[in-house]
């Protein structure tokens, strides 16, 4: 069964704890507009999707070294829910209209920012939890 996932750096994170929801994107991801979508990335396997995605999504964060890296899992999200139309080579990713609440986001794993000696960005193994946590304030 495919389930849906968000990667997120610790200021992610902290903006969702402080919100208490995962916000709609301030970056216009053409054809969306502003503060209209969250993307997700669906699957089978975590473990997969991380390692496909998290150097991506590290890199555009313009991480450190150390830097913590979380993997959230949404469960049932209200709202629409389509391919997302900004990302033609990865269709995995997918388009959430509107703000996803706390209540729907499990924090299932995490991994941290590895710079090689070259200067990009490689990620370490990630960890999923034995029991997921959930988003506090």
């Amino acid at each position: 069964m495919k389930k849906l996932f968000r990667i997120v750096a610790q200021s992610g994170l902290d903006r969702i704890k402080e919100s208490g929801k995962i916000k709609t994107s301030t970056t216009k991801w053409e054809p969306y507009s502003e503060n209209q979508v969250v993307l997700l990335f669906e699957g089978d396997n975590v473990n997969t999707l991380f390692e496909k995605f998290s150097k991506t999504i590290s890199e555009q964060r313009d991480l450190d070294e150390g830097d913590p890296i979380y993997v959230l899992e949404i469960i049932n999200p209200p709202g629409k829910l389509e391919s997302d139309q900004s990302a033609k080579y990865w269709p995995e990713s997918k388009a959430h209209f509107g703000d996803i609440p706390n209540s729907c986001v499990l924090i299932i794993g995490e991994s941290k920012v590895i710079v090689s000696r070259s200067g990009y960005c490689e990620i370490d193994e990630l960890v999923v939890y034995d029991e997921p946590k959930l988003i506090r304030d």
